[in-house]
């Protein structure tokens, strides 16, 4: 395989990337909290200029929507609320919360979120306040921090955090009785997988034409002999 075919195949896998991340982003569109999934290229150090795939999550805010719904919260700004899942903390920009039996605070997955102290936040009574600072009534302040997007992964509805992530404390302001919606644009994500498949489809020619090019070459070979 020449060196055209080997950039060329490279590429096309980065473009089969690109393809996959704007397709579920559409398909997520509707998905209350969504991130948009990007997928960035960089040079590899190899002597061959190969494009090597780095994915990132979008971490723009999208649309509040108002509920009314006292145990319906929203992040305005830029933050992510701590949750403790059975693997680990996990970062959330809010969502649809309950009160389980224990009197915690939990996300939808029933993973209870953590105040400043590193604890859960347990409610007193049985009427949630929460005020824009993330301080729930009498029981404490939601922790809400801010984190590099290229620092967090995608796990289902939540984000975990690369290893030797920095944390640090955000101003977000904490919205209740609001829910925020998908940062995806449709039409954008769609004109990027046309202009996606265009690419792929040139790069596929590229790989044809070379091949037939090696064909011939040794069938000349052949003929000499």
């Amino acid at each position: 395989m020449g060196i055209a075919q080997i950039l060329a195949t490279g590429a096309m896998q980065g473009l089969m990337a690109l393809q996959d991340a704007a397709s579920h982003n559409i398909a997520n569109a509707s998905t209350g909290g969504y991130r948009r999934h990007a997928v960035a290229f960089r040079q590899a150090v190899d002597g061959l200029r190969r494009p090597v795939l780095e994915e990132r999550m979008d971490l723009r805010a999208g649309p509040l929507e108002r509920t009314g719904n006292a145990l319906d919260v929203a992040l305005e700004g830029d933050g992510l609320l701590v949750a403790r899942s059975p693997a680990g903390d996990r970062y959330v920009r809010g969502g649809s919360l309950h009160v389980d039996e224990a009197g915690r605070l939990c996300t939808r997955e029933g993973w209870p979120l953590l105040g400043e102290g590193g604890r859960p936040v347990v409610v007193d009574g049985d009427r949630v306040e929460i005020a824009a600072d993330g301080t729930v009534g009498s029981s404490g302040r939601l922790l809400v921090v801010s984190v590099p997007a290229s620092s967090l992964r995608a796990e289902g509805n939540s984000l975990s955090l690369a290893p030797g992530a920095r944390v640090t404390r955000s101003s977000a302001q904490v919205r209740q009785g609001f829910l925020e919606g998908a940062n995806v644009e449709t039409l954008p994500e769609m004109g990027r997988m046309i202009e996606t498949l265009r690419s792929f489809e040139m790069l596929q020619r590229v790989v044809s034409a070379e091949d037939q090019m090696e064909q011939r070459s040794a069938a000349d070979v052949g003929r000499v002999r």
